[in-house]
């Protein structure tokens, strides 16, 4: 494997890590916060929740920028195979719909099963509930319908080139700023449609946490980074850390002014409400920022990975067999927490179980990865 590809693998295991935090967190502590566009919007009562929420909103943008490289990648190289495009077309368009599939029938048993045993008390949310009309939520779109849409959006636009790629990559990040309504919109009504395209909430049974267009932008980001990674590894690996930085310095300088780019301006002039930024749908200043780290981590994998040895093939492990790893840990925690946490632990407690659940996730991603490597290129165990 190249060090560039080490490199795209241990980013991803590194925010699969923290992601696994997020959830055990929702499962062991019984607590989420919430960052959505009107009503929901989490008051931070310590530093350490904070902090503990603040680095694992790095998962969801980098999972959404890496599987656009790392299609990219993967495409190039079954193109000096002999795919045409229309198989190219073809393989995303049915791991798209398969992971659609994945979210409503497996993904969404794990949250269920997390919940529903849950005997902790709601925690108070002082600005207002979720988006939309309450009621049963049978049909939940959650990460994986969002990266399962944007597979299928990005094999519609293979045929684009890169630099056309890149601005109606930019132009869905600008349009969902640009479409969100104004949290005042709180109780509006919203079809499914628009649900879908644009902004989090629930219609009738339909509940959408990821919407298409902000989050296929940034997967077309993704695609760009592939494309160019491919065509000029050095130069491309080379901007990184700049194209990174630029991008967390434009967020701050947006959070700084306010206005544009910001669904949500901090309720206080404290550092925590300056960082408390909108997710659902990510705002232009999440975004940037949470881009731009991903980045500068990117390039510190790239420049480190030679150097750190058996921490670069854990978290490559784990990279390398991302859809298994979700899936198994979701499962994994949420029935830790339904067996010993159902009234909720500590933070402290919730960091144990964190760490313990890797070490059996690391034992199982690394027999998977071995099995995975005996099978052709396109089986559908390599989707895992």
């Amino acid at each position: 494997m190249s060090k560039r590809l080490a490199a795209l693998d241990i980013q991803r295991g590194f925010i699969m890590m923290l992601m696994a935090l997020d959830h055990v967190v929702a499962f062991v502590y019984r607590y989420h916060p919430s960052e959505v566009w009107a009503g929901a919007w989490t008051r931070y009562s310590s530093w350490e929740r904070f902090v503990t929420r603040l680095v694992t909103h790095l998962c969801a943008p980098g999972f959404f920028l890496l599987m656009g490289a790392g299609v990219a990648l993967f495409l190039e190289a079954r193109r000096r195979d002999g795919w045409t495009d229309d198989k190219a077309r073809s393989f995303l368009l049915k791991r798209g719909l398969l992971l659609l599939l994945i979210n409503q029938v497996i993904e969404n048993r794990a949250w269920t099963i997390g919940f529903m045993t849950s005997q902790a008390p709601p925690p108070a949310v002082p600005d207002g509930p979720w988006p939309g009309t309450p009621g049963p939520m049978l049909l939940v779109f959650s990460v994986l319908s969002g990266l399962g849409m944007a597979l299928v959006l990005a094999s519609l636009l293979l045929r684009l080139r890169t630099r056309w790629l890149a601005i109606c990559a930019t132009a869905l990040v600008l349009a969902s700023t640009v479409c969100t309504p104004s949290p005042d919109h709180l109780q509006q009504y919203y079809s499914l449609p628009m649900r879908l395209l644009f902004l989090p909430g629930q219609t009738g049974v339909a509940f959408v946490l990821y919407p298409l267009i902000p989050w296929s932008g940034l997967a077309l980001w993704g695609l760009v980074l592939g494309r160019s990674l491919h065509e000029k590894s050095d130069a491309t690996l080379a901007k990184l850390p700049w194209i990174g930085l630029l991008m967390v310095v434009l967020a701050l300088v947006l959070r700084a002014l306010g206005g544009p780019g910001n669904l949500r301006l901090p309720r206080d002039s404290s550092v925590i409400e300056f960082f408390n930024l909108i997710k659902y749908p990510p705002s232009l200043v999440f975004l940037l920022f949470f881009v731009g780290i991903n980045l500068l981590l990117l390039s510190f994998w790239h420049r480190v990975s030679g150097k750190i040895g058996r921490l670069a093939d854990i978290l490559a492990t784990f990279g390398q067999v991302p859809l298994f790893y979700y899936l198994l840990h979701l499962f994994l925690y949420c029935f830790v927490g339904a067996l010993w946490f159902r009234r909720g632990g500590s933070l402290a407690m919730t960091y144990v179980v964190w760490l313990l659940g890797l070490i059996p996730l690391y034992v199982s991603c690394l027999l998977y990865r071995r099995f995975k490597s005996k099978t052709a290129v396109d089986s559908i165990w390599r989707f895992f």
